[in-house]
């Protein structure tokens, strides 16, 4: 039995008790090996017990080690800390990761954003040293020390370091805060020189918010004191769709709290039209936190299969969906991957198949016949918009499956797949059959050419109408390997069946569309 981890759960208030829920159920479809300790905090328990952080949460967390947080909202002007930098400062929770990345099917200006920025968490304007001097004058202390400066410096190159990231840009306004950012540049200098292989620069951070805007590709990995962090990380939110889908982690040495960016929205709540997406991808960050990596990649492809499919989304992505109703349509594209897997790795229990390290060795040698012979098919990795037959090859090959292809020239096969109904508009749908003789059943192939998907049918009595219709609703170029005329289409249907010479009929009786090779 798979051992769960014991994680803190708090809903938080506002809209914070509905997204949460849509995350959680999720996380359980996806089959996240998660036990939940929920404790509540927030507007919600400030009258029962006189505090919106009772101590009982932090003991939690503690003991726990991770924490998956919903917003929470911080009564403005009554003496009361904000909720999250309590957490951050009690905890020591030093490092604030908000990764910036363009999604597929969100609208945004920008389609090359891919930025990470590491906020110091712990001290600047954030550590609440303020006092009212009289009154008409209040004061803050702005404190950065040589040590948070450092830590915040090597947690950030580190990161770069271990995600294949180029460059840290050191982010201040040391032109006019001499002493306090002045120290935050100096001790992120001694630390970058300690790791020669990453880029490192300088910025302003006002010229960085214009450059920002400009050129946001010129960034990478961000590292920030308190303020300015928090500051950024918004307009990079902006860049890439909204405080809607960015996630956050605030991580320390002994506990880690996973929390969207955006706040709790109290005027939306109980009114089921929040976005539960930067949850949803916090959660992620805290699943590959925990080294449930596999799990993260198939909640973010389900994820990503429905903002590209743009048909069941919240009102803030221009859609009029529910809260639960973008979770449901998250959760059956995970139960179409996990029926999809099971069918496969069942069919291949039952056959044999190839080992780990003769796949390896097969699709290598399938890469580079189809390097020499085809390079226009390395095409298709650049494709935007990959029918979901694609999306999920790549799943499987990352999920490391030992068993789930049987391959023959340049095509993939899938084969021993019951679904129904057949040929159903939207999806892509494979019948039980042999897929080389068609016995049984009416079994295609499906494989790259070019910028194409194309669809190989190889049942004995089909007219490949099936095909053409679920590859028009993937937008993909349709070729007909029976009465082929392009004269691309004929080379290609001439070299899957093994002929020489490209004809109108790659097929070896002119008549029907059942290989024989």
């Amino acid at each position: 039995m798979t051992k769960k981890h014991l994680v803190t759960l708090i809903p938080g208030d506002g809209i914070g008790p509905e997204i949460t829920r849509a995350v959680t159920d999720i996380l359980q479809a996806a089959g996240a090996p998660i036990e939940w300790e929920e404790q509540s905090a927030g507007a919600d328990v400030l009258e029962k017990e006189g505090t919106v952080l009772p101590q009982r949460v932090l003991d939690s967390i503690a003991k726990n080690a991770v924490a998956l947080k919903g917003p929470i909202t911080t009564p403005i002007g009554k003496g009361f800390r904000s909720v999250n930098v309590a957490l951050r400062k009690e905890l020591d929770l030093y490092a604030c990761v908000r990764p910036a990345k363009t999604l597929p099917g969100i609208k945004s200006r920008y389609s090359n954003v891919d930025l990470v920025i590491v906020r110091e968490n712990t001290e600047d304007l954030y550590a609440g040293i303020e006092r009212k001097i009289d009154e008409d004058t209040a004061e803050s202390i702005k404190r950065i020390t040589r040590g948070a400066s450092e830590r915040i410096a090597r947690y950030a190159f580190e990161y770069a370091v271990k995600n294949n990231r180029r460059k840290v840009t050191a982010v201040s306004k040391a032109n006019i805060c001499k002493f306090s950012d002045g120290l935050f540049l100096e001790a992120t200098r001694a630390v970058a020189q300690a790791y020669p292989q990453v880029t490192y620069e300088e910025v302003l951070v006002d010229n960085l918010c214009m450059q920002l805007v400009i050129n946001p590709e010129n960034y990478d990995v961000l590292v920030l004191p308190n303020l300015y962090g928090d500051i950024v990380s918004d307009l990079a939110a902006g860049l890439t769709g909204g405080l809607g889908v960015a996630p956050g982690a605030n991580i320390g040495v002994k506990a880690a709290v996973f929390e969207a960016v955006h706040g709790s929205s109290p005027a939306l709540a109980g009114q089921h039209k929040a976005n539960p997406t930067a949850l949803l991808l916090s959660a992620c960050l805290m699943l590959r936190h925990l080294g449930e990596t596999d799990c993260a990649q198939r909640i973010e492809n389900a994820l990503t299969a429905v903002l590209t499919e743009g048909k069941v989304l919240t009102f803030d992505l221009g859609g009029n969906a529910s809260t639960e109703a973008f979770a449901q349509a998250v959760i059956a594209k995970l139960y179409r991957q996990n029926s999809i897997i099971k069918n496969m790795e069942t069919y291949m229990d039952r056959n044999a198949g190839f080992t780990l390290i003769e796949l390896l060795v097969v699709v290598l040698i399938i890469g580079i016949l189809a390097a020499m012979a085809m390079p226009q098919y390395f095409k298709a990795v650049e494709r935007s918009r990959m029918s979901e037959a694609v999306v999920l090859i790549n799943s499987l090959v990352q999920a490391q499956h030992r068993k789930y292809m049987q391959t023959n020239r340049y095509a993939l096969t899938f084969e021993g797949l019951d679904v129904a109904p057949k040929g159903a508009s939207g999806d892509i749908y494979f019948t039980k059959g042999d897929p080389v003789t068609g016995a049984n059943g009416n079994g295609f192939r499906v494989f790259l050419a070019g910028d194409s998907v194309v669809a190989y049918r190889t049942s004995s009595n089909g007219n490949l109408q099936y095909e053409y219709a679920l590859l028009k609703a993937y937008d993909h170029e349709y070729i007909d390997c029976v009465a082929n005329t392009s004269p691309a289409g004929q080379e290609l249907c001439a070299d899957f069946c093994g002929i020489e010479t490209p004809v109108e009929y790659c097929c070896s009786d002119g008549t029907s569309d059942q290989c024989t090779h």
